[in-house]
């Protein structure tokens, strides 16, 4: 049997180097072990803004959708599609950052028994930060940060994860790259059509890819890692794990936590907003207007 490996730009769980860093001190479901066997590089695969990606070249070529960088395409004239010819053509995106992911570091034990024992936060990161000097040799200090709590002595920003519906605690350590340029995008007509309705729709009839590239000190980024073209065809009864980054997630849920959300947030929410989006939509329908994008 073959393990097939795809780094699909949709919502899937969190990407994870299982070969080098992925570390687990408790009994985790029986797949996770089992991945070791598709000798895949997960940190080729990044977070590009809210979307997932994944690094192409060696010289931080990041491939992703466009709809995941439609809304930062600050320039009109981008609408008609872009092809940068060298690197000094390449556009600035701004507001737009790629998270790269070193490892994953399971700490459920010592968050748990903090959180139980001595509930503040300051102490919990504290014992966490030890925690991870003494299991895994990674020396960390506080940023004062809530997002990323910790930063490693190679300057590698740590924030604190939990999975499964708080089943599992990890230390995620990344890096932040704040500058991504666009290097290639299809004309706007091409590249969004359908918009949103047709995202979560197969198949799909939009070229719905871009290019970018990450850069560091005012170069295109050196990555060590890459995703690299299979030169095997899956076959019938082959095992698939499909790899990316969700934008949020609720498989992972516990049912009580699902009911929660359900009622004291979703619903609510949506019971709010609704009368509001009848009446855009009652308008439009009355006005006559023509859709700008038609199918």
């Amino acid at each position: 049997m073959h393990w097939v490996v795809y780094p699909v730009l949709y919502s899937q769980p969190p990407s994870m180097n299982f070969d080098n860093t992925y570390h687990s001190t408790s009994t985790l479901p029986p797949l996770y072990p089992l991945i070791r066997e598709a000798k895949f590089d997960f940190s080729a695969v990044v977070r590009v803004g809210g979307c997932s990606g994944a690094i192409v070249s060696k010289y931080g070529l990041v491939l992703t959708n466009y709809h995941c960088i439609y809304g930062h395409l600050n320039d009109s004239s981008l609408e008609n599609g872009y092809l940068a010819t060298s690197p000094d053509s390449e556009i600035p995106l701004k507001n737009l950052t790629i998270k790269l992911v070193h490892g994953y570091y399971e700490i459920t034990e010592v968050f748990m028994d903090s959180a139980f024992t001595n509930p503040m936060y300051t102490k919990i990161i504290e014992k966490i930060s030890k925690y991870l000097d003494e299991k895994y040799g990674i020396k960390t200090k506080r940023t004062g940060s809530l997002l990323a709590p910790l930063i490693t002595d190679k300057g590698e920003l740590v924030s604190i994860l939990d999975f499964q519906g708080g089943r599992f605690y990890f230390a995620e350590v990344f890096d932040t790259f704040n500058d991504v340029r666009l290097v290639m995008c299809p004309p706007v007509t091409i590249g969004n059509f359908g918009g949103q309705a047709d995202n979560w729709k197969w198949p799909r009839h939009s070229a719905d890819f871009s290019f970018l590239r990450i850069w560091k000190n005012g170069s295109p980024y050196l990555s060590q890692t890459r995703i690299r073209i299979a030169d095997y065809l899956p076959q019938e009864g082959d095992s698939i794990l499909v790899v990316g980054f969700p934008a949020q997630t609720l498989q992972y849920l516990s049912q009580n936590a699902l009911q929660k959300y359900m009622e004291n947030f979703l619903l609510p929410v949506y019971c709010a907003i609704k009368p509001f989006v009848n009446a855009c939509e009652r308008y439009r329908m009355s006005s006559g207007q023509k859709l700008t994008q038609p199918y």
